[in-house]
């Protein structure tokens, strides 16, 4: 999936209501390259991270089995991180949640 529909799917997943409606912008948001927009999502969302070995990170959200794991890029935790979380959250959007928010806008 490209950067720029897992940013939009995760900001869905996290900030949607089930009518695809939204309190904050989900088009400025960029969960993949800004540290503060992750916050908001994992403050959102309570997605937490795990560390299954020292060149892997996982995220999930309490109710995922398993987490999802990916392996550290370039050594940056921080972007891996990201990926993960936005991963995490965009697992719970479904095509049809796409189309109810792109809809309400």
């Amino acid at each position: 999936m490209a950067d720029k529909e897992l940013n939009l799917r995760a900001c869905i997943g996290a900030f949607a209501d089930e009518d695809g409606k939204a309190a904050v912008d989900i088009h400025a948001l960029d969960v993949l390259n800004r540290n503060e927009d992750l916050l908001h999502l994992l403050i959102a969302t309570g997605i937490s991270f795990t560390r299954p070995a020292d060149d892997l990170i996982g995220a999930e959200a309490g109710m995922q089995e398993p987490p999802i794991v990916e392996r550290i890029a370039q050594g940056d935790v921080l972007a891996t991180a990201r990926r993960v979380a936005a991963r995490v959250a965009a697992s719970w959007v479904t095509d049809e949640d796409v189309a109810r928010f792109s809809a309400s806008v």
